[in-house]
């Protein structure tokens, strides 16, 4: 890929930030949450099923975001959430007044909430590995708490003391898992929490708020102004590039390419995307608002949602990608207009049609990259004149995943994605 092509394909993540003279189409939908209050964590089990917490509130969806219910309004602060099927789920936090730690259960897809179990110090965080095990992280005051439970919750367990507040946790398998706290704190376990070997990373004072596996190798830790990585499981974190003078508050990746961050700073907020690990970020959403996104959950590469303050409630059906568009765009796209559509088949086996169309004549150029940005093949690069455009794109010669279709001219660029199936 030359430089020009570089630029043409990064100026697609990253101009929703930039004050364009053409319209624009957000990637992230804002949804009704019928709530101002401030939410704190989101969990889904597909792509039509999922529930958030905040303050006093528990609420569920059955049709993807668009409406949603509330199922408790409890004096709790509800900060965590987490179902391993449609109807088990367990939510926790602490108490407004006393600030000890609580966990809620429900059998039922949370149509009724009940107390399972209290601890002494607030819990932040909680994440089961199977039906069975569980893990809830938290503390306080200069302690930490680790709870864990094999029997659905039916009983927790206290594991040892580590002097610092803990508030995330995750485990890639029954045995292997992270959490991470105050002062750059990470704990990690190979023996599912018997025991737990602790590092730190460099912030200071301040504290580490989100983790992400994706295998036992390779994750990511954010919190304060810094992302961190590593690929040795946790024994080496390597501080990563991100944006300056911004607070991250949650991380999510779905592979060791793809992944997330929740990032605010005067009064913006930002959403992140990465396609090479965290070596480069693109601006996906920005908004000047005192809105603050506070948790990120993807079911898989496209689907996805972020909760925050005010009740807000974002989701994406695209993976966060957008497409520069004039007056309308996709296959609503009225005639005359520039734009390119969505291929067909899509997923596709080896062969799918890429159709555009161009308002007037000019130079233009349709190039196919990889999820890392790799330019894989050029289709069109040449002066054509206003009109609809078809073509085959051949990919058996490729492996199956995701791939991105870029259509430029001088002052435009449209870009859409497509699934190869092998």
């Amino acid at each position: 890929m030359n430089q020009k092509e570089k630029i043409l394909f990064y100026f697609f993540f990253t101009f929703i930030s930039i004050n364009l003279s053409i319209a624009q189409t957000n990637g992230w939908d804002l949804q009704q949450s019928g709530t101002d209050a401030y939410l704190t964590d989101v969990f889904f089990i597909n792509a039509d099923t999922g529930w958030v917490t905040g303050n006093s509130i528990i609420m569920n969806t059955t049709d993807g975001g668009v409406s949603w219910t509330v199922q408790d309004s409890s004096n709790m602060e509800f900060w965590s959430i987490h179902f391993t099927d449609k109807d088990h789920g367990w939510a926790v936090g602490y108490k407004s007044s006393g600030l000890h730690g609580f966990i809620y259960y429900t059998a039922d897809g949370g149509q009724s909430w009940d107390f399972q179990d209290s601890s002494q110090y607030e819990l932040m965080d909680i994440y089961f590995v199977g039906a069975d095990t569980g893990y809830a992280v938290g503390g306080g005051r200069g302690h930490s708490m680790l709870l864990k439970t094999t029997d659905a919750g039916t009983t927790w367990e206290e594991l040892d003391q580590y002097g610092r507040q803990l508030y995330a946790v995750q485990f890639i398998n029954d045995t292997v898992g992270w959490a991470v706290g105050e002062q750059g704190c990470i704990l990690k376990t190979e023996n599912g929490g018997i025991s737990w070997d602790k590092t730190f990373v460099d912030l200071g004072f301040f504290h580490l708020v989100s983790v992400s596996f994706v295998n036992q190798d390779t994750g990511w830790a954010a919190g304060a102004d810094s992302i961190f990585k590593t690929t040795n499981g946790g024994d080496t974190w390597k501080s990563l590039e991100g944006l300056s003078n911004h607070r991250y508050s949650s991380c999510y990746f779905i592979n060791t390419n793809a992944g997330w961050v929740t990032a605010s700073g005067n009064s913006i907020r930002k959403i992140l995307f990465t396609p090479d690990g965290g070596n480069t970020w693109q601006v996906q959403d920005s908004t000047e608002n005192m809105h603050y996104v506070s948790s990120l959950f993807f079911i898989d590469d496209n689907n996805g949602w972020g909760i925050g303050s005010l009740g807000i409630i974002l989701k994406t059906t695209s993976g966060g990608l957008v497409s520069v568009r004039d007056e309308g765009y996709g296959e609503n796209m009225p005639p005359g207009q520039f734009g390119l559509f969505q291929n067909y088949p899509n997923p596709f086996h080896s062969l799918t049609t890429i159709s555009y169309q161009l308002p007037v004549t000019s130079h233009v150029r349709l190039n196919v990259y990889d999820l890392q940005g790799k330019m894989i093949k050029t289709l069109v690069d040449k002066k054509q004149s206003a009109g609809n455009y078809d073509l085959i794109f051949d990919g058996s010669g490729l492996s199956g995943g995701i791939y991105y279709y870029q259509l430029t001219d001088k002052r435009r660029v449209s870009v859409k994605k497509m699934l190869l199936l092998k």
